[in-house]
């Protein structure tokens, strides 16, 4: 008994000594390189005792690793003090599992890919031990491994996981996130989607800059925003990101040496897009001169790559060239198409550059086949789908705001424009009824007579939309030259002609000739989200041959659908769908609105605007099917066969 409460006493002594000793390293005034060395002592101390301080140790493991990473040379100790903690079973599980995590991200910096994928086997079958902390560093040592697979897709899935367990926290570790963004952004660099990556990279070096992060984090996303900037051919944007990395480089650790390197080489690559290969030379001059401090053959081979670009215009590259191609057969070999892509386009560069046409022209369908197989469609799709969870929760976000921000506006040219609308089709139902003669004819009649007083109503609609620009709009603008220019009047005359203009644009679209349908919709709805306070979005896919007309009717019955959701539907968003399903056309308004009874409705002889579209339609043989749910949505489809 004596022994076992003697052993309890010694444990806790033990724990509370390290977290006095915790204590004092982290608040002294010491240098980095000092602190690193005192929490190395300290963590070899753990060997033969116990702690139950997870947060202390995290933070020991995380600061010993930047260290490692920004001068490996100096702390060459620290993977083998991390190995020995994972398994050091006087250890929580946590701490282990937090160890070897950041052992396996060691083995990532390292290059050693065997070794990682190893680690990474192990961990996998722990994962749903993992604590959230654990389980955001092992998705991101999980996504890194997979990119440098080129598993776009998977290593997608892994990155988005890693996002969500991070900002599920309300004081998430804004550090973290910003490196999981730019590891994120790798994948779209080597997928050449290089707008998202360069989006992921300014989230990125927003939270690292401004929390004042890890100095080496930052350096790798200014690095990449400089690679998007330059891929995307904004050669000036990317030179200034590079150059901007440069003043981040404090000392001349081995890490900072790679830094220096590849800042260099990446502005003499940028100088080079920019063919201006004098300061090219002079660039990858610089990185020449610290090549043999740098350990990654790699960026040696990027190097040599580089520079016999650059070297082309003013000696013989004949050697360099044929090192390439030995490079490219050792990329191919590695299944590293990222780096095949680099070596055929340095290629395609050197023969033009040489005037070597029928080389270049080789290269550059060897390029064009490599960026077919990277970029595939097929493999951007598969990414993209694995972002929908994210991107439809912005747009829901987006529309939660637009309702508390949209109030219902009515406008005396919409209603105007409502009760002309109204007193044609009431003027079409008393005409049929009167000519009604017996239920044989009343379908025939029913559309002869429709077609026609549609056709009719287009007329008069071109007829009044000619004199009001023709007629008042010519009369208000000699109006406007008679006024004393600083009258107010002029104003008021002005915004008059501006209403006038906007009547006859809806009265009669004359564009529709000009630009076609799919212009003129996408512009309708424009209009009408600019001039309501009403969300319109549209996925418009219009290719078929119609005739004018019934182009015509199409948009009539879009433009009568958002203006009866405007009037009725109590909605704040829309969507306009137009797309072809095998030898049909097919057109959907959505609302998120109120909703109806339809059958109700139709039967109650007041719902013009609603027979308005199913008159339409018909006219140009179309099928109509409106549908509701109170207090949810409305849609219309319109089926018409090409």
């Amino acid at each position: 008994m004596y022994s076992c409460n003697q052993s309890a006493v010694d444990k806790t002594k033990n724990n509370n000594q390290f977290q006095h000793n915790f204590y004092n390293i982290n608040n002294s005034s010491e240098n980095d390189s000092l602190k690193a060395i005192e929490y190395t002592y300290l963590l070899e101390k753990l060997q033969n005792t116990s702690t139950k301080s997870d947060k202390a140790l995290d933070s020991i493991y995380d600061y010993l690793f930047n260290q490692w990473a920004a001068n490996p040379v100096r702390f060459t100790n620290i993977p083998s003090l991390l190995t020995k903690a994972a398994n050091n079973n006087a250890l929580s599980s946590h701490s282990r599992l937090s160890a070897s995590l950041y052992r396996s991200l060691a083995f990532y910096m390292e290059y050693k890919i065997p070794q990682l994928d190893s680690i990474l086997l192990k961990l996998a079958t722990q994962e749903n031990e993992m604590d959230e902390a654990n389980k955001i560093l092992y998705y991101r040592n999980l996504g890194l491994q997979l990119n440098i697979r080129n598993q776009s897709q998977e290593a997608t899935a892994i990155f988005q996981k890693a996002i969500d367990l991070v900002q599920k926290n309300p004081q998430y570790n804004s550090c973290e996130l910003g490196n999981i963004y730019c590891n994120y952004a790798s994948v779209y660099l080597k997928l050449n989607d290089n707008n998202k990556a360069l989006e992921l990279l300014q989230k990125a070096y927003k939270l690292l800059s401004l929390n004042n992060c890890n100095s080496n984090d930052l350096q790798s996303t200014i690095i990449n925003i400089g690679v998007s900037y330059i891929n995307l051919h904004k050669l000036d944007s990317g030179i200034i990101y590079y150059k901007k990395q440069l003043p981040l480089i404090t000392n001349n650790s081995a890490r900072n040496y790679t830094m220096s390197f590849v800042a260099y080489l990446n502005i003499g690559g940028a100088f080079i897009e920019q063919k201006k290969y004098d300061s090219a030379r002079l660039y990858l001059g610089k990185a020449a001169l610290i090549s043999d401090k740098i350990k990654d053959e790699n960026l040696t081979v990027l190097l040599n790559t580089f520079s016999a670009v650059a070297d082309a215009p003013i000696k013989d590259v004949s050697k360099q060239v044929e090192k390439i191609k030995e490079y490219v057969t050792l990329f191919y070999k590695n299944n590293d198409l990222y780096d095949v892509q680099n070596a055929y386009e340095a290629l395609n560069k050197i023969a033009s550059i040489k005037q070597q046409d029928k080389e270049a022209l080789y290269y550059l369908e060897k390029l064009d086949s490599i960026k077919e197989i990277v970029t595939s469609a097929e493999n951007k799709k598969m990414v993209s789908e694995l972002e929908v969870k994210y991107q439809t929760a912005q747009k829901d976000f987006k529309l939660k705001t637009q309702e508390t921000e949209i109030a219902q506006k009515h406008n005396w040219i919409t209603v105007l424009l409502l009760l002309m609308l109204l007193t044609a089709l009431a003027t079409l139902l008393l005409i049929f009824q009167y000519k009604l003669k017996s239920r044989k004819k009343e379908v025939l009649l029913h559309q002869q007579f429709t077609s026609q007083l549609i056709d009719e109503t287009e007329f008069e609609r071109s007829r009044i939309a000619r004199d009001l620009h023709d007629g008042i709009n010519h009369e208000l603008m000699l109006l406007k030259e008679m006024v004393n220019p600083n009258v107010n009047s002029v104003h008021k005359i002005e915004s008059i002609i501006k209403e006038i203009r906007y009547i006859s644009h809806n009265l009669q679209p004359e564009m529709l000739d000009i630009i076609g349908l799919q212009k003129s919709l996408e512009m309708l709805c424009e209009q009408m989200m600019d001039t309501n306070h009403l969300f319109i979005s549209w996925e418009i896919s219009y290719t078929a041959q119609l005739n004018k007309k019934v182009e015509l009717q199409l948009f009539r019955i879009v433009q009568e659908s958002i203006k009866n959701t405007l009037k009725h539907a109590e909605a704040n968003a829309v969507k306009v769908s137009l797309f072809k399903v095998d030898n049909q056309l097919q057109l959907e308004i959505k609302d998120n609105g109120k909703g109806f009874d339809v059958a109700k409705i139709l039967a109650s002889g007041k719902s013009f605007g609603l027979n308005s579209i199913i008159a339409r339609c018909n006219s140009i043989e179309g099928i109509v099917n409106i549908s509701s749910i109170p207090l949810k949505e409305t849609l219309i489809k319109i089926i018409l066969p090409i």
